[in-house]
């Protein structure tokens, strides 16, 4: 199986020209001064490294079928080093800056249908990227390992991102288009999908996702926010969105595995406007849907949730957080299922807490004075709790069930 990449003619003029069975090919084309390139090829393979400016330097080792690495370098100091130890395995390498770094690394340990491909953009200064893709899981004829997918475009300056897929049909998109931010990912499972988008600057991304059909996005345009996700299971996914204006907040989102067999279908939204926020939520079980926005400054949110029904589709729990206020606390544990909790805070310096266990249980707690306090106990089955604060101080305490 053929494959073509971007970088230039050249590759794609080689890729097209080499027979099926054809030996090493390599092309490298340097101007300037103190340029070095070094490639090692062995079986069906074809380079291209192109270079202009001085100190480049670009290193690719090859050993397999098919392997195909293209590497173009414009401008000074930049570094690419591509290691290749796979079947049907695609790189490709563009940097057009100064102090660019790149590094990816494919490899596999048997002769499956094994189609590894990363592709690496860079045109800022001072960025940095490394693509580790490998696949050391059993394959059978009928369910080959194969199918990892790496684009990453970093046009920002001073960027890091840091990838690792495992396992088969994983796809991960990195863009840095701000300054200074941090990528750090683990893909380990099948069809795994992840999407990191950060513009603004100094924001870090860390993930983490094993499983089968998985997603994760995660979108940063404030300044020094973070998150960080921990996903296992099956057919779960989680939407981070740290805005314009989010500077300093974080969110951390953990949901837990059931067997493989079984579909989580866990769903956590967390969204963030406002700076010094902080999210956290942990969803095991079956079919939980956890959702905070954030849209005033210095709140505080935890959810923990575990659903004891396993559906075809729909949401067993929900939880759902809105923080417009200021300074305001929320917390919610359910354990059980069909139980709703909706809290809800425009005012400032107000603390809510719901606990429910059981099934089919309902709280509204509404906030829009200060200082209040609200508890929410609920136990057994269909309980129902409405309380509205709208004044100053207040305190209330609801407990119900069995």
């Amino acid at each position: 199986m053929k494959a073509t990449i971007t970088t230039g003619a050249s590759v794609l003029a080689l890729a097209i020209a080499a027979p099926a069975v054809a030996q090493s090919i390599s092309a490298i084309d340097q101007t300037g001064t103190g340029n070095s390139a070094a490639v090692t090829q062995s079986g069906s393979n074809a380079s291209d490294v192109d270079q202009n400016g001085t100190g480049n330097s670009a290193t690719v080792s090859q050993a397999g079928t098919d392997a195909i690495s293209g590497i173009d370098q414009t401008g000074t100091a930049n570094t690419a080093t591509t290691t290749q130890t796979a079947i049907d395995a695609l790189a490709d390498v563009v940097q057009n800056g100064t102090d660019n770094r790149s590094t990816i690394t494919q490899t596999f340990d048997q002769p499956a249908s094994n189609r590894f491909t990363a592709t690496v953009f860079q045109r800022g200064d001072d960025n940095s990227s490394s693509v580790t893709q490998a696949d050391f899981s059993p394959g059978s004829a009928g369910s080959p390992d194969e199918m990892l997918s790496a684009n990453v475009s970093q046009t920002g300056d001073g960027n890091l991102s840091n990838l690792t897929q495992l396992n088969k049909l994983a796809t991960a998109t990195i863009t840095q288009s701000g300054n200074d931010n941090i990528v750090s990912a683990l893909q380990n499972g099948a069809q795994l999908a992840l999407t990191v988008d950060q513009t603004g600057a100094g924001n870090t991304s860390d993930s983490w996702q094993r499983g089968i059909n998985n997603r994760s996005d995660v979108f940063q345009a404030g300044a020094g926010a973070s998150s960080v996700i921990s996903q296992n299971g099956r057919s779960s996914a989680i939407y981070v969105d740290q805005l314009f204006g989010s500077d300093g907040s974080n969110s951390q989102v953990t949901q837990t595995a059931m067997p493989m067999s079984v579909h989580t279908r866990n769903i956590a939204r967390v969204t963030q406007s406002a700076a010094g926020n902080g999210s956290a939520i942990t969803q095991g079980g079956y079919n939980g849907l956890a959702t905070v926005t954030q849209s005033g400054p210095g709140n505080a949110s935890a959810i923990d949730q575990v659903g004891t029904v396993s559906l075809p589709s729909g949401v067993s729990n929900t939880a759902t957080v809105l923080q417009s206020g200021a300074d305001n606390g929320s917390q919610v544990s359910q354990d059980g299922a069909f139980n709703t909790a909706l809290l809800e805070q425009s005012g400032n310096d107000n603390l809510a807490d719901v606990a429910q266990t059981g099934t089919g249980n309902l709280s509204d707690i509404l906030q829009s004075g200060s200082m209040n306090t609200a508890t929410v106990t609920q136990s057994s089955n269909n309980n129902v709790s409405n309380i509205q604060q709208l004044g100053t101080g207040g305190t209330i305490t609801v407990t119900q069930g069995f």
